[in-house]
């Protein structure tokens, strides 16, 4: 009696996917989350300390499936970022320069400050006086000030 062998199915292969937290965990990180907050959002945390948390997160984050989808949109974070504060310094000066119908005077001040402030325009011409030592003008008569004003301002 000859036995048939039946021929050997083949298994197609199946592409992987992300489990439902590894989902989780990309969409937290995705949305903005830092890496600890974004796990312990999507996996059960309880009694993990902070260095057994940073070594599952470093896993998800070279993970095959996960870690070109958070490159991608680090980048579009960045690139939105960089728009952000162009749009943010354009605004500041056209409230500076009252292009702004709408703008009032202390507007235009806070705006010109910020933008001092982020340029440090005015770094340069900041003076610093030194003092040492005690000087106690208690005890001078209205007559004995009045003469170390001028010897003060003629110096």
């Amino acid at each position: 009696m000859t036995s048939k062998k039946t021929p050997s199915k083949t298994k197609a292969k199946v592409k992987p996917k992300l489990t439902v937290k590894q989902q989780d965990y990309k969409n937290n990180r995705l949305s903005g989350m830092d890496r600890q907050p974004a796990y312990k959002a999507a996996y059960s945390a309880k009694g993990m300390n902070s260095a057994s948390i940073t070594k599952e997160t470093e896993k998800l984050e070279a993970h095959p499936l996960i870690a070109p989808l958070l490159l991608a949109g680090s980048q579009e974070a960045a690139d939105k970022a960089i728009v952000t504060l162009e749009m943010v310094l354009n605004g500041l000066l056209a409230e500076a320069a009252a292009g702004n119908v709408d703008s009032t005077s202390s507007s235009r001040v806070s705006a010109w400050k910020t933008l001092s402030d982020y340029t440090g325009s005015f770094d340069a011409n900041k003076q610093k006086v030194e003092h040492s030592g005690k000087v106690d003008y208690t005890n001078l008569t209205d007559e004995q000030l009045a003469q170390k004003i001028l010897e003060l301002s003629d110096a």
